[in-house]
């Protein structure tokens, strides 16, 4: 489960004394692995860290993402307002992934599903991804997160490319 979360952002000036606040979309998309036909994940939340030890919420409320049907696409995942400042990173919440795939090794092919499971199996999990370039949401600015879960380095896999199922479950790896 790679992630990679980039933003931008625009900024705008105002005289008013109260907390200025911008607006935050949030996409997500993937990168395929060939057996993978279903990759869902319970996106629990998403926290912006401001560079302040401040935090905002940009999703609060769990939601279910299928990554494995978002193979060349972007998926809205949320709009909300957030207070306006800089960011430096994003902490994800994720639980219970569940795995479907083609299993080559029945005859004829068939699908399978299967739970996989986060390091130390923590479920939920907790990943804080830094930005490479700071995030500005400026005062009435519009800024955007792209979420990118790379199904083929998320799941482990043999030198084939085969998903490696232990004890009845796959490691899913951040």
């Amino acid at each position: 489960l790679m992630m990679i979360a980039l933003g931008c952002g625009s900024n705008s000036s105002s005289s008013s004394s109260n907390p200025q606040s911008g607006n935050v979309f949030m996409t997500g998309e993937d990168a395929p692995l060939a057996s993978v036909v279903g990759f869902n994940v319970a996106l629990n939340s998403v926290t912006l860290n401001g560079q302040d030890g401040s935090t905002a919420a940009v999703i609060s409320s769990p939601q279910t993402v299928d990554f494995a049907r978002l193979v060349g696409l972007r998926s809205p995942l949320s709009f909300g307002s957030v207070a306006a400042n800089t960011y430096v990173s994003a902490t994800f919440v994720l639980a219970s992934p569940v795995i479907t795939y083609v299993d080559m090794t029945q005859n004829p092919p068939a699908l399978n599903t299967i739970n996989g499971a986060f390091p130390n199996n923590q479920n939920p999990y907790t990943l804080t991804v830094n930005f490479p370039t700071a995030m500005v949401v400026g005062a009435n600015g519009l800024a955007g997160l792209r979420m990118d879960m790379d199904i083929r380095d998320s799941l482990a896999t043999d030198a084939n490319g085969n998903l490696i199922i232990s004890n009845n479950t796959i490691a899913v790896n951040p």
